[in-house]
């Protein structure tokens, strides 16, 4: 199956999406499998109906077709969302991710944990100065993502 959401910009390539056996093949490595929606919608502007949709029944269907307990889940769009939706993400899952391109603090919120995207530190060099406490590859990708969002604030719902 291939990456073809409703708000998935035009131009985009539609990348072939992980299956359920690779999914279940990468949680045996010890990788968390998380949930992301079923849709992709920015649910900072969704209505009820589709946030339930897609806070839910991605973790039903994540686990119907594998197995898997998700506890996990990923905002679309990487976008920090209102209480509301954190309210409805918490009654399902344990922790939820931001895409903030930050380390993680102590004190930090369970349900809005930074987030790096994995093919930002590809390079073994870039990983190893991350771990190592280097911010400074952190500071370009946030400023970057910044620039994004602005540039692409209106997301068309599903």
């Amino acid at each position: 199956q291939r990456a073809a959401w409703p708000t998935l910009p035009a131009g985009v390539p539609r990348f072939e999406l992980a299956s359920a056996a690779e999914l279940v093949d990468l949680a045996a490595l010890g990788f968390e499998i998380g949930s992301h929606g079923v849709m992709h919608a920015p649910l900072h502007r969704a209505s009820r109906s589709v946030l339930e949709h897609e806070v839910r029944h991605s973790k039903e269907m994540l686990h119907d077709q594998t197995g898997l307990v998700t506890s996990a889940f990923a905002y679309p769009y990487a976008i920090s969302p209102p209480a509301s939706v954190k309210e409805l993400v918490a009654e399902s899952y344990d922790v939820a991710c931001i895409g903030s391109n930050r380390l993680v603090d102590l004190d930090a919120d369970l349900f809005e944990l930074p987030r790096l995207d994995a093919h930002y530190v590809r390079s073994p060099r870039l990983l190893r100065g991350l771990l190592n406490g280097s911010s400074g590859y952190l500071n370009v990708r946030r400023t970057l993502a910044r620039a994004r969002r602005l540039v692409q604030q209106d997301y068309a719902m599903p």
